[in-house]
């Protein structure tokens, strides 16, 4: 039975995992409150579930605190950005909505422009936080890379926005408790899906270097 209760055993690995998830979703959640630190915990979110939840290297309250101060300036920056589009965007469609479709214009079928501009949006911005916890640009290059990996991946790109618009749903009409455990548990997906995109478009250099960190966290063993 000590064993099974061991540091080391499977079991105890998986408990720690699930911990770690719902801490991390919890942080995620309590830090989006403001609103217009959205996109700051959401680059933390996508840190602790690189480091942590992935590499086992560090704490998730410790790497997400860090993370967050680390990139709230930028992440902030964009995600008001990001709001205002979606504002505009939102307001646009439902103005055809409510006034042209009702009455049978031929303008209320831009509503479906918008609607589709939304979700573009949401996926991009999944990226664009992913990218800023992984690499170190400025906005412009964050933005432009973010979009051109957007779409040169679709079928990954609407793969993620299919499960972001399940978690929604999941959580508004199924099961709100979910709200804990669904932002890292698909984050944790997103990350993986992510790293292999990003990983096509690094320099050789970089490459070996991420291959030498991972070989010495691997021969180190754990977090630190």
């Amino acid at each position: 039975m000590s064993g099974f209760f061991s540091y080391d055993s499977k079991f105890t690995t998986v408990m720690n995992k699930i911990v770690d998830i719902v801490v991390t979703s919890f942080l995620w959640l309590v830090f989006c409150i403001p609103v217009f630190t959205i996109g700051a915990s959401t680059t933390a979110l996508f840190t602790v579930i690189r480091q942590v939840i992935r590499q086992e290297r560090g704490y998730v309250i410790k790497n997400f605190w860090a993370a967050f101060k680390l990139n709230f300036k930028q992440a902030t920056g964009i995600w008001m950005l990001l709001l205002a589009l979606y504002v505009v965007f939102y307001l646009d469609r439902y103005i055809l909505l409510t006034y042209f479709v009702p009455q049978g214009s031929p303008f209320g079928a831009f509503h479906v422009i918008f609607t589709f501009l939304m979700i573009y949006e949401t996926i991009w911005a999944v990226y664009i936080f992913a990218y800023i916890s992984r690499f170190e640009l400025d906005w412009k290059h964050v933005l432009k890379n973010a979009a051109i990996l957007s779409v040169t991946n679709l079928p990954w790109s609407a793969l993620m926005i299919g499960m972001v618009i399940l978690a929604a749903i999941l959580i508004r009409y199924v099961l709100p408790a979910l709200i804990f455990v669904l932002p890292a548990s698909f984050g944790w997906i997103f990350s993986i899906i992510l790293e292999r995109i990003f990983r096509k478009y690094m320099t050789p250099e970089d490459l070996k270097k991420l291959e030498e960190d991972e070989a010495a966290l691997k021969e180190n063993g754990g977090r630190k």
